[in-house]
């Protein structure tokens, strides 16, 4: 892992203090979290809040976006770690967010981390997994692009590795297709959006679908 610069480090050294007192001193914990840009310093300390708040909810959701955006940038071993990590977190975000409070960025979350972890390990299990979560953002305020896109990314995937049976892979690339959102997209989907497009057009050229 890449040296940390000095105030990374304080930055670390100041979590672990914050942590080291599970349940008290939460927001401050928090606000420390949100002030640290780096996600390597995030992610080495685990949350330690076990009550249902929001402050606690927040805290699992950032330690989760930390390890997942580790998840593509270290050793194997550590990839792996990180991706369950994510999982691990994300379930635990909403697990810990009040009923009333805003679930779409916890779910959100899931959905890219069980999607990563669906392409690199158990497939069948968490491509069913996204299922789930998919149609969980579809029934969320402001999430039904959201599981849209994911449902149709779980299509395509099951065409391209070969879980839908050749007869019916042209059926099941152009009803995906034609399940994603139309219109204007949230602006972090909308490139996402486009490859994912572009992605279906290029398998239905390549198995010549009408």
């Amino acid at each position: 892992m890449p040296q940390l610069d000095p105030r990374a480090l304080a930055a670390s050294f100041a979590l672990l203090l914050l942590t080291a007192c599970p349940g008290r001193q939460d927001a401050q914990t928090l606000e420390q979290v949100e002030g640290t840009r780096d996600p390597r310093v995030v992610a080495q300390h685990p949350v330690a809040c076990t009550e249902v708040s929001a402050v606690c909810g927040r805290l699992y959701e950032e330690h989760a976006a930390a390890c997942l955006d580790l998840v593509e940038s270290a050793a194997a071993a550590t990839r792996a770690a990180m991706r369950q990590c994510a999982l691990q977190d994300f379930r635990a975000a909403l697990a810990h967010l009040p009923p009333n409070a805003d679930r779409l960025v916890a779910t959100r979350g899931l959905a890219d981390a069980t999607r990563i972890a669906r392409d690199n390990e158990d497939y069948p299990a968490n491509a069913r997994a996204l299922d789930g979560v998919a149609g969980q953002l579809r029934t969320m305020p402001g999430g039904a692009a959201y599981g849209a896109y994911y449902a149709a990314d779980n299509s395509l995937s099951r065409v391209l590795t070969r879980q839908v049976p050749a007869a019916q892979a042209c059926a099941t690339l152009k009803d995906a297709a034609a399940g994603l959102p139309a219109g204007e997209a949230p602006a972090d989907l909308g490139p996402r959006l486009g490859t994912l497009r572009d992605n279906f057009a290029q398998a239905m050229k390549n198995r010549s679908c009408a």
